[in-house]
C-alpha cells in the first residue's frame, strides 16, 4: 500500500485537517446543476468527461500529506475518465 511504501522510505502519511470546501452558494449551484440534468439519457451522460487532480505535499519533517491548492512544494497528479475511455495518470 502507499502507506507501507512511504513508511519504508522514512516518510509518514498524515491526514490533513478537514476544511469545508463547499460554501453554501456552491451547494446551491451543485443542486441546480443536478436538477438541470435529471432528464438526461444514457447517451447524454456518455458525452461527459470527468476530471480530477490531487497533490501530495512534501513537509519539512519528511512527512507526506494530501493537499488542496495550498501552494506548497509537492507532486501533482491529474486524470480524466469518459464513457469507455480514460487518460493515463499524469504527474
Amino acid at each position: 500500500t502507499v502507506n507501507k511504501v512511504t513508511k519504508q522510505l522514512g516518510f509518514q502519511l498524515r491526514i490533513p485537517r478537514k476544511k469545508p470546501f463547499l460554501t453554501p452558494f456552491a451547494k446551491i449551484r451543485r443542486k441546480y446543476w443536478s436538477r438541470k440534468r435529471l432528464s438526461w439519457t444514457k447517451m447524454d451522460w456518455r458525452k461527459c468527461v470527468w476530471l480530477d487532480e490531487a497533490k501530495m505535499q512534501y513537509l519539512k519533517d519528511k512527512n507526506l500529506s494530501a493537499g488542496f491548492k495550498s501552494g506548497s512544494v509537492g507532486v501533482e497528479f491529474w486524470g480524466a475518465i469518459a464513457y469507455g475511455r480514460r487518460t493515463p495518470l499524469i504527474r
